[in-house]
């Protein structure tokens, strides 16, 4: 219920009628209005005294004479506002004693009777003082005190309980006071008075949750009054008498009764703490533990804890809610991350019950028996009260966004081992669960890794093998479960991916083996696991089986059960007690030795079960096996584990599948060098081996699995002897039909294996290959062929290769003897001379090249014998001297030798030798010749090659001998050839008939010199095409294919055909160009008199199509290899990211050579058409970023190459007649077919500088400036594209002003000058202007135009240059401003910090801020645009302090008329500049007009406490001190308060005293009132809730109930004005609304602009104490300040409406 407040407006008491006044009472009101008016002109500290006095002589000038006549103050609220001014912070102490003095007398005269009806009015400005009152004041003022305030009725007391010990509170934080006692005696004579221990202790804690100033004080407070809240000894001996159990919460009916139970068992005096709401002091002590700037504070509030509230109190068993324990454990919690030595003491005392002053609690593990396993009482202690509470909080905390706070928690409380083991046991599955869920967020992982590093490892193991063994379920779930449940790999694949186990060696050693063997028999499968866990594990962790007396594999029920007990999982229906993993080692489930054989006994059985059904998983076993094999000691000298015979059996009888080849072979391999090699006879090595390589060879031929094969063929050439694998390879490559794949093999083996080794194993492989160069019509005979070439080409290959077959021939003693013997072998030597001269055939260039050329190895030269007299540096000289030592040889009978060497001789020799004359002699009787012949039976492929090259050799005959061919004299003949050549690309795939192909286009091209131009076209496309379609089954069906040595061909031969094509198109237009410079102009008249112009035109036109047809060719070609780049691009990058696919490496290879070859090709044509290919690139662009990568590669980041190109091109369409352009330029430009716009190259470019380095501006500057000349001279050709121009010159002088070239002060200037020139000079189209993308541009260019003009911001060049930009692209739109787009809006928000000093636009935003209409429109609209321009604005130098200046003029002056009424436009005017006021006050930031602060609130307290100010323009005025609370700090205040509490109460005490009139003005007024207090009382200013909140809202709890009396102006309100009627039915109670934690914080009226009526206010007026109280119980600290001011300028822009 409400007590009546006296009205503001009263003459005198109600009993007495003005006309009735006597003389002196009538100059007593006299005197005091004279008074009160005085105060109106002070001006310092000695007139407060002076008009102090003056109040004080008026106020003790008249007494009553008549006992029924009461004496009473005239004008109450208005002498007490002065009065509480008079006590303002900034005032000494003497003004302070003379208001205590009036204060005195006041009280004295009124009496206390009077003092409680009037307590909103004199009690208020009281209340602060405490606060900062001097020594000399306090005596004073605690007699005042002592004397009235503390003796007002109960009922008075019960309103002001809050308040008041607010106020007294910062009187006793100080322990040397000597006033200190005396306060003290105040709160408890309060505390008496009061006689409502339950609301005094409600007031004192939500004093200290809310404001932290008075928590030092109310700290003293709880140390000497605060009676313990633990249980009672002798009470809770009486309750177990009873039959009560203290240690478990009894079972009652309803929580009364167990909240009766727990009183009982507390002191009397402890009861009133938490009868009406627990939550409060438990909220408290929490909102005191954060207060991170109170170290003594925090350490109070713990002590407190260890001595008055332990954890197992009766007061969190019985009456607090499970939010509010978790809310003081997790704030303990959370403290202790602090890492404060003197609070983590206490907090650990706290948790475990010290016994001792230090808190240090005793760390032995043990009992009365000695059980060091038992657990201690701490430990119960903490389990029993506190564990499952903390638990649930860390749980909370993970799930809702804090994971990385519970991690630190629960590292912190594993400093001590009896929390730690505990929590850490629960909480490692969950938080690492939340980990996993959370393993994008690096810091999460990092906080995780060392929080994993400080758990005990039996803990995390433990826990590991429960996911292992019981899955996602519980362990009491498991034991209800029918099947199985799956294991959880999660949590230990996270671990062992993200975590260094390494170093840990109890982890690697004692528990890693334990997770193994149980991983192998829960899940054999997890094949990924369990090579990670055996490579993890070191060699250390096994012992010799031989020491271990299992005979047989465990169970698969007996190891769990062994891994469960060991661990503790599951004992008792959920896990055990964990201490330490130190008290386990005598339980090891095995020993060491026992644990290696059941291991190595557990894989060895999974390797023979994969060995039934071989795929890729008997691959991963066998690693697996292996690897462990390799670190159990001794084991490789032991047969007890595996039965060799058994496995190379089982080797040999694998099958490979016909789909996915012999997956399983790396494994095999692995398994047959390390376990069976040294246990295996010769004849199974031999048998396995051969088994072995036949499977490796599916892998040795395929390119995309070549490298992962050679690396363990590798490791069988380290591991086996040579003629093993020689043999097995022999066998293998005999058997292989196909000749591509034995060469693709033997160039693995040539070019992969070393040297050192190679040899041995390469031999009879090479020879089987090398056998088919011996019949030149083989289908073998050309692959073969091919590879040798290709082996020669590369010095050291071909050495490596000469080396070998002249070691061969150096390998018979007739060499040197010159004599045979009984076992030289002719025939084998023939075989080694032909095998030679077949290699040196494949292509007699090149072979008679290597022979000539390359050294003789020191090995050679050994066994030749050496002789001084011989020249044997190269190959050539000591095969020559061979064969003539073999030569030299008698009674040799075999012609076929002979005649090999002869042809030898034949092939070699060229007049070159040192020695060709004795050769000569020697030959001179050896005349016969040797011409090879070919057969008619040949398959297709071998007829096509052959067909191919006689083709070819015929044309090259033809060429060089310049003979005519009659096939080619009729045209029927010519076009059925051409034909032949477009049509047949497409049906080639075979990499020798494309080669022969390619040859033949070659000589075709010579043969067909300019007739090429009629074929270019249509054979590029149909190569094109051949090759597109080869890319595709490489790349894009199902089956495999290796396509890119018939590729690469084919990009060799377009290559080949357009640069002859060029070529001949460039010499035809060079003979023409010097045909036009040579003649003179006497030759020019007379050909022009006696030649027609039709023949030249001709000309001119036959060459612009050849030309026209080239270029065509070129863009096919260049878009073809482009997207072939990009292609393999997504290729490679995809390659790389596959973790899974064991051949990622060669895929990747494979991908590089593609986009390799296409690159280069675009290369070349770039060299020959860089502006075709370039407009190529252009077409190919949509916003594809790797195209200016395939520029950096074509020009080698050499801009040069082709900016200047770019410009021309632009020149050339914007002014084709430009200086600029030369002819050749022209005609090129001219002929090359651009499809696309102009803006399309412009903005090529501007993206393309974009991607240079600074340093890269310096190599195309000068181009670039000539460019920039040519447009500037010439804008008007430019006017389309110009803002493109501005946007490409400042990123280039951007560029050159990072780059050291721009270092030179001559060339900023030069380019400073030019582009300068250019701005001022542009011209641009309307239709240009209202354009998007314009001022997009713009804004680029206005970001950096102080690199344009090469001087400072604000410098006059810069301010010239930014105000022609602003003439020219932002005035129009000005001019007629009925509606800016937002893209207008968005460019001025860039332009405003730059333009401070630019008249023109600050004259333009001068004119719309003044224009009030445009600014109501274009503020509302695109308004968090208009918040910054206008800010800007608002700060250049001559408006930052001028406008608000201005504004407070005109809204202070008073009004024209005489007779006091405001006329419309009178009210219009002042409201705008209070709408402008609040505008700039909202879109600064806090503080920014600070020195303004006390004009604004002066302003404020002149438009509100004013009766003829108009309704509307008051409400202005409240709205602007709703911006005032907004904008600025709580400690510009201080002085304030006063005055701003006086404004709101003496408005709000109107409205109570008249009502509010029924009309649309008045509403406002009241609307906008509710919703500045509604704004202040959320902002929570600490000074103001403190002594001021009370008058205007309920602040205790009885803002619910309303069952007490209170005179808050809010609630009387909602009584007066009947705003009740309709919530009676609901009106809240406890039971029915329990008050909530909100996460945000905003008034209730936010988002209402305007009401209709005042019913529209019931809720609020009703519920605003309510709300208020629940916002500081919940100790909501975060204050949505952006959505309030938001909700403000909305409603300003209301305000535009009315």
């Amino acid at each position: 219920m409400s007590l009546p407040l006296l009205p503001i407006v009263t003459d005198k008491n109600n009993t007495t009628s003005k006309n009735n006044l006597d003389h002196k009472e009538k100059q007593f009101r006299s005197s005091v209005e004279k008074a009160l008016q005085q105060f109106d002109y002070v001006d310092d500290w000695a007139d407060y005294i002076s008009r102090l006095g003056k109040l004080l002589k008026a106020l003790t000038s008249w007494t009553p004479k008549f006992a029924n006549v009461r004496y009473y103050v005239p004008h109450p609220y208005h002498v007490a506002r002065r009065l509480s001014s008079s006590l303002s912070p900034d005032l000494p102490s003497g003004v302070h004693s003379k208001t205590l003095e009036v204060y005195t007398i006041i009280f004295s005269k009124i009496g206390l009777d009077t003092l409680n009806q009037q307590c909103n009015i004199w009690v208020p400005g009281i209340l602060p003082l405490m606060n900062y009152a001097s020594i000399s004041i306090k005596p004073q003022l605690i007699d005042l005190y002592e004397n009235y305030l503390l003796n007002l009725s109960s009922s008075t007391l019960e309103i002001l309980a809050k308040p008041m010990i607010a106020s007294l509170l910062p009187g006793i934080d100080d322990e040397s006071s000597e006033f200190q006692p005396m306060i003290l005696n105040l709160l408890e004579t309060l505390k008496t008075n009061l006689n409502n221990d339950n609301l005094f202790w409600q007031s004192f804690f939500l004093i200290m949750i809310q404001s932290k100033e008075h928590r030092l004080g109310g700290l003293v407070w709880l140390t000497k009054q605060m009676p313990s809240l633990n249980a009672v000894p002798h009470l809770v001996n009486k309750s177990i008498a009873d039959g009560a159990d203290n240690k478990a919460p009894i079972k009652v009916s309803s929580r009364e009764a167990m909240e009766k139970y727990a009183l009982s068992l507390l002191l009397p005096t402890a009861a009133p703490l938490v009868t009406l709401e627990a939550g409060l002091l438990i909220r408290c002590f929490t909102n005191c533990l954060h207060d991170d700037d109170g170290i003594l504070i925090q350490r109070g509030i713990l002590d407190l804890l260890l001595q008055r509230l332990h954890l197992d109190s009766p007061i969190f068993i019985y009456i607090a809610s499970e939010n509010d324990k978790s809310l003081m454990i997790m704030s303990l919690c959370e403290l202790l991350l602090k890492k404060d030595m003197s609070l983590n003491r206490r907090i650990w005392s706290w948790f475990l019950k010290s016994n001792t002053a230090t808190g240090v609690t005793n760390t032995v593990n043990t009992n009365d028996t000695g059980d060091v396993n038992a657990i201690s009482p701490q430990q119960l202690y903490f389990e029993t009260n506190g564990l499952n509470t903390l638990l649930q909080g860390l749980e909370n905390l993970a799930e809702n966004g804090n994971l990385i706070k519970a991690l630190k928690i629960t590292q912190s409380l594993m400093d001590r081992w009896e929390m730690g083991c505990l929590v850490t046991d629960k909480m490692f599955l969950k938080l690492m669960k939340c980990v996993i869920a959370n393993r994008d967020d690096q810091k999460v992982v990092t906080c995780a890794s060392q929080f994993f590093d400080n758990v005990d490892t039996f803990i995390i193991w433990g826990n590991v093998s429960k996911t292992l063994i019981f899955g996602q379920s519980s362990v009491s779930e498991f034991n209800n479960l029918r099947d199985t449940p799956t294991p959880d790999y999660l949590v230990l694949e996270f671990i062992l991916e993200n975590f260094h186990i390494d170093n840990d060696q109890e982890i690697i050693i004692r528990h890693l083996p334990l997770i193994l063997l149980l991983l192998l028999h829960i899940s054999p499968k997890n094949y990924k696991l369990c090579d990670s866990l055996v490579r993890i594990i070191p060699e250390r962790a096994f012992l010799p089986i031989q020491h271990s007396k299992i005979t047989k594999i465990p169970s698969i029920k007996e190891i769990v059960a062994q891994i469960v007990h060991y661990y503790g999982i599951g004992e008792q229906g959920e896990d055990a007690n964990k201490t330490s993993s130190t008290t386990s080692d005598i339980f090891l489930p095995y020993s060491p030795e026992d644990l290696s054989k059941i291991i190595i006994m557990s894989i060895y059985d999974l390797l023979l079960e994969a060995f039934k059904t071989p795929d890729n998983n008997l691959n991963k076993i066998s690693t697996i096996f292996v690897q462990l094999y390799a670190k159990i000691p001794e084991l490789s000298s032991s047969d007890l584990v595996i039965d060799a015979d058994i496995l190379a059996t089982k080797i040999m009888e694998l099958k490979p599948s016909v789909e996915t080849g012999a997956p399983f072979v790396f494994g095999i391999i692995d398994l047959f060098i390390h376990c069976l090699l040294s246990k295996l006879d010769k004849i199974s090595i031999s048998k396995n081996l051969r088994v072995i390589i036949k499977y490796l060879w599916t892998y040795l031929i395929n390119q995309n699995r070549q490298l992962e094969a050679m690396n363990h063929l590798r490791t069988l050439i380290r591991n086996i002897d040579r003629q093993y694998l020689e043999s097995s390879l022999s066998a293998v490559f005999i058997e292989e039909a196909q000749i591509y794949n034995r060469l693709t093999v033997l160039t693995c083996l040539w070019n992969l294996v070393d040297e050192s080794s190679a040899m041995g194993v390469v031999s009879k492989p090479l020879e089987l290959v090398l056998d088919e160069l011996f019949d030149k019509q083989s289908s073998n005979y050309l692959p073969v062929s091919k590879w040798v070439v290709n082996v020669l080409s590369v010095s050291k290959s071909s050495n490596q290769l000469l080396e070998y077959l002249t070691t061969c021939l150096l390998s018979f003693q007739f060499i040197n003897k010159k004599s045979f013997y009984q076992f030289d072998d002719i025939e084998i030597f023939t075989y080694y001379t032909q095998t030679l001269i077949n290699v040196l055939t494949t292509d007699e260039v090149v072979g008679l090249n290597v022979l000539n050329t390359e050294a003789t190895s020191q090995r050679c030269i050994e066994l030749f014998g050496i002789t001084k007299t011989l020249d044997l540096s190269t190959y050539k000289n000591i095969i020559v001297e061979i064969f003539l030592n073999f030569l030299d040889v008698k009674s040799n009978s075999n012609s076929k030798s002979v005649r090999t060497v002869l042809s030898f001789f034949k092939l070699v020799l060229n007049g070159t030798e040192y020695n060709f004359k004795n050769i000569v002699t020697k030959f001179l009787d050896l005349s016969s010749e040797y011409i090879m012949s070919s057969s008619s039976n040949m398959e297709e492929e071998l007829i096509t090659v052959s067909l191919l090259d006689i083709l070819s050799n015929v044309l090259a005959l033809s060429h060089s001998k310049n003979i005519e061919l009659d096939i080619f004299d009729n045209s029927d003949a010519h076009l059925k050839y051409v034909d032949f050549l477009v049509t047949s690309i497409s049906f080639i795939n075979s990499p020798s008939i494309i080669s022969s192909y390619v040859k033949l286009l070659t000589e075709s091209i010579l043969y067909f010199q300019k007739g090429v131009f009629n074929i270019i076209l249509p054979l590029a496309t149909a190569m094109i095409q051949g090759a597109k379609t080869l890319f595709d089954k490489e790349y894009f069906s199902k089956n495999e294919y290796s396509n890119y040595e018939q590729f690469a061909c084919i990009l060799d031969g377009i290559e080949e055909l357009i640069q002859v094509s060029h070529s001949y198109l460039a010499a035809e237009e060079n003979s023409n160009l010097l045909s036009i410079r040579s003649s003179d102009f006497l030759q020019n008249v007379v050909s022009n008199v006696f030649s027609s112009d039709k023949g030249t035109e001709d000309e001119a036109k036959k060459l612009l199509i050849r030309r026209q047809v080239v270029l065509q060719s070129f863009d096919t070609i260049v878009k073809y290899c482009y997207n072939i780049w990009n292609s393999t691009v997504d290729t490679t990058t995809l390659a790389t990211k596959v973790d899974d696919d064991p051949f990622a490496e060669s895929k990747y290879h494979q991908a590089c050579k593609y986009k390799y070859k296409s690159r280069k090709l675009m290369e070349n044509l770039f060299n020959l058409e860089p502006i075709e290919v370039l407009v190529c690139l252009i077409e190919e662009n949509n916003n594809d970023s790797s195209i200016f990568k395939v520029v950096h590669a074509l020009d080698g980041n050499r801009p040069m190459l082709t900016l200047p190109h770019l410009f021309k091109m632009i020149v050339f369409r914007c002014n084709p007649t430009s200086n600029y352009l030369d002819e050749h330029s022209k005609t090129i430009i001219s002929s090359t077919n651009i499809s696309f716009k102009l803006v399309n190259i412009i903005e090529f470019v501007l993206k393309y500088i974009a991607t240079l380095e600074y340093s890269a501006i310096e190599d195309f500057y000068k181009e670039f400036l000539s460019f920039i000349k040519d447009v500037v001279n010439n804008s008007h050709f430019y006017d389309m594209i110009s803002i493109k121009i501005l946007q490409i010159i400042a990123l280039v002088c951007e560029k050159i002003k990072h780059s050291k070239f721009g270092i030179d002060k001559k060339v900023r200037k030069e380019y400073s000058d030019l582009f300068n020139k250019y701005i001022l000079s542009v011209e641009t189209e309307p239709r240009i202007i209202k354009n998007r993308k314009t001022f997009e541009a713009l804004k680029f260019v206005v970001q950096r135009m102080e690199y344009i003009v090469c001087d400072e911001n604000s410098s006059d060049k810069f301010n010239a240059t930014l105000s022609a930009l602003i003439a020219t692209y932002v005035t129009p739109f000005f001019k007629n401003p009925t509606e800016l787009p937002s893209y207008i809006v968005e460019f001025l928000v860039v332009l405003a910090p730059y333009a401070a000093k630019i008249k023109s636009w600050k004259l333009l935003l001068t004119d719309l801020f003044m224009n009030n209409k445009m600014f109501f429109t274009f503020s509302r609209e695109n308004s968090k645009c208009w918040q910054k321009i206008i800010f800007e604005w608002s700060q250049y130098s001559e408006n930052k302090t001028k406008i608000i200046d201005e504004l407070l003029v005109t809204v202070s002056t008073s009004s024209a008329n005489p007779f006091n009424s405001w006329s419309k436009s009178e009210v219009g005017s002042k409201g705008r500049a209070y709408f402008k006021m609040c505008y700039l006050l909202l879109i600064s930031p806090q503080d920014q007009y600070m020195l303004k602060f006390l004009d604004l609130v002066s302003e404020v307290e002149r438009c509100c406490l004013s009766d003829n100010i108009e309704p509307i323009v008051k409400s202005m005025g409240f709205l602007l001190l709703r911006c005032i609370f907004l904008k600025f700090q709580p400690m510009h205040f201080l002085n304030s308060w006063s005055t701003i509490t006086f404004i709101l109460q003496s408005n709000f005490q109107k409205i109570y005293d008249q009502g509010v009139k029924n009309n649309d003005k008045d509403l406002q007024l009241f609307f906008q009132m509710c919703k500045t207090l509604d704004t202040l009382l959320v902002l929570n200013n600490e000074e103001f809730n403190s002594t001021q909140e009370w008058i205007f809202v309920i602040d205790t709890i009885n803002c619910i109930y309303k069952t007490e009396p209170f005179v808050a102006l809010m609630d009387t309100l909602a009584e007066k004005l009947d705003c009740d009627d309709k919530e009676k039915e609901d009106k809240i109670n406890s039971n029915e609304n329990s008050i909530e934690y909100n996460e945000n914080k905003v008034p209730m009226l936010v988002g209402i602009h305007k009401i209709a009526s005042f019913s529209d206010l019931n809720k609020f007026c009703s519920k605003i104490s309510c709300a208020t109280y629940k916002s500081l119980y919940g100790s909501i600290d975060k204050v949505e300040e952006e959505e309030i001011i938001q909700d403000s300028i909305n409603d300003l822009f209301e305000y535009c409406d009315l």
